[in-house]
This record gives C-alpha cells, structure tokens and sequence, in this order.
C-alpha cells in the first residue's frame, strides 16, 4: 500500500488522519508522514486499514438491507432473501471482530 492509497481508503472511511491513527493505535503526526511516503506503511497497518474498510462495508450492507426490509415493498419470499443475506453478514461481521 502506497500512502496515496491509505489517504483514499481514509477519506473512504470518513475519518481524520486522528481518527485513524487513534483506531490503529498511532499518532496522527505518523499517519501523516505514511500518507506522504516519509515513512513506510507496514503490512499489518495495511491489513488494519483494510478490515476497517471491510468493518464498514459489512455495516452499510446491513443498513441497507434493514431498510430494504423496513420498506416492506417485497414479497415473503424476497423477505426472506433478504433477512438469510442479512445474517450472512452478521456473522461474517462477527468473525472480524
């Protein structure tokens, strides 16, 4: 990961380079120096950016189904999809805890 790749996967998510340098347990300041290439981005800071970016998939997935379901527009069948998709994520997001 290239640090222009952490700044998008962080504005993706939404957060400050505080933000994310409090979620992986660093200061703001060294996020910043890794955005710019000044410091090299390690493998596991990598794959923490990247559960975080799944994390948040996984919610607006489910967001997004809960609401299909609240409509309440479809059939019991397409309902029932719906709720076996929901819990499909639901344990997925489980697992990445």
């Amino acid at each position: 990961m290239q640090g222009s790749e952490l700044r998008v996967a962080r504005k993706a998510l939404g957060l400050t380079q505080a933000d994310l340098a409090e979620a992986l347990g660093l200061s703001s300041a060294f996020v910043g120096m890794m955005e710019r290439d000044e410091k090299a981005i390690e493998k596991r800071t990598e794959m923490a950016v990247r559960y975080l970016d799944l994390r948040a998939s996984i919610e607006r997935s489910m967001a997004e189904i809960n609401g299909m379901i609240g409509r309440g527009n479809h059939t019991g069948g397409e309902v029932g999809e719906l709720r076996a998709v929901l819990g499909s994520l639901e344990g997925l997001a489980a697992r990445t805890v």
